[in-house]
């Protein structure tokens, strides 16, 4: 079971095995150990300065690491991050997310005015994971590296230095059509990604096949309650759906609507597409109202809704708890 805690003296070598995993330095077994040991042993004990890792069955899997800096003109600090790393057979699995969440409730106990960390800017997929979680692409860094003798800072990707990034083209052969049975096994992965590291739902734990299978009973081909897949490549790379949105008779004309996207074609149009396609083949049903629920913040899905027609109808404050923290939910509605 993962949980967050603060780092201790025994967690050195892990912390120093993800820092070297980021392209940090390597001093584990080389002659820097015993002085980069002494080094986080005095970091542990310095005030303000916080480090917490994520565990997961007793091992070391992610950490992150906090400071406060005092700005001109801000009676209160800004809390910054260092470092937030995740082990690579780690990522997507919440570990990113439960981390995040910790280094922001401490600068809020602190009163701190902002949140802030840097990314390389090869690392496409930390920069949406860092949208998804409510931070906002603010800032350039800039930065003259005046040694070189410390192998830093790390070389990108092949593929990132040529520039490449997920762009914001459909995958090639992309198309929506209604959902079948045999896609539930894709789509109840896509969906438990969201369930175990993302606030985006409000389910706790991950569903089984057969809650699926269940779910998938209340959609048709027509009528006001639908299931829309996007596939390429053979793959279910998102889906929309419109569902009930209460049971009592009257509110037969409401539905409500969301859309999941895989991981890795967030940011390429895919959600938006599922979208229209799910608006335009509710245009000729009996439905009056459309509405969706945004934990927040999310401020990917707000600027999707908004550019679909949606606009705010109302705020609950702390309206769920997940990952030890309530979050607020905004309504949108849509007239169809």
């Amino acid at each position: 079971m993962l949980r967050i805690r603060d780092a201790g003296p025994g967690d050195f070598e892990a912390v120093a095995a993800l820092l070297a995993e980021l392209g940090r330095p390597a001093v584990l077994g080389g002659p820097a150990q015993d002085e980069h040991h002494a080094r986080y042993l005095e970091w542990l004990q310095t005030p303000g300065l916080h480090l917490f890792v994520a565990e997961d069955d007793g091992r070391v899997v992610g950490m992150i690491d906090l400071e406060f800096l005092p700005r001109l003109n801000f009676e209160t600090p800004m809390a910054w991050v260092p470092d937030l790393i995740v082990s690579d057979e780690h990522r997507s699995k919440g570990a990113g997310a439960a981390l995040l969440a910790r280094a922001e409730e401490v600068a809020r106990e602190a009163g701190a005015w902002a949140l802030a960390l840097e990314s390389a800017n090869w690392r496409t997929r930390a920069h949406d994971f860092y949208v998804r979680e409510g931070m906002a692409d603010s800032a350039h860094s800039f930065t003259k590296v005046l040694r070189t003798d410390l192998g830093w800072p790390p070389a990108p990707p092949q593929a990132a230095s040529r520039g490449a990034s997920p762009g914001s083209n459909l995958p090639e052969g992309f198309e929506v059509r209604p959902g079948e049975e045999a896609d539930l096994e894709e789509v109840n992965e896509i969906y438990n990604h969201y369930v175990r590291t993302s606030h985006a739902t409000f389910d706790l734990e991950p569903a089984t096949m057969d809650q699926r299978k269940e779910w998938f009973g209340h959609f048709a081909p027509t009528g006001p309650h639908r299931l829309l897949v996007g596939v390429a490549g053979g793959r279910v790379l998102g889906y929309a759906t419109s569902s009930p949105y209460r049971t009592r008779p009257a509110y037969l004309t409401s539905v409500e609507t969301s859309a999941y996207v895989t991981p890795d074609a967030t940011g390429r149009g895919v959600g938006a597409v599922l979208y229209r396609a799910l608006l335009d083949a509710l245009a000729g049903e009996d439905v009056h109202r459309a509405y969706a629920g945004i934990a927040l913040p999310n401020p990917a899905s707000v600027k999707l809704h908004e550019s679909l027609g949606y606009r705010r109808a109302g705020m609950f404050r702390e309206q769920g708890r997940k990952f030890g923290r309530y979050w607020d939910v905004a309504w949108y509605e849509k007239e169809l």
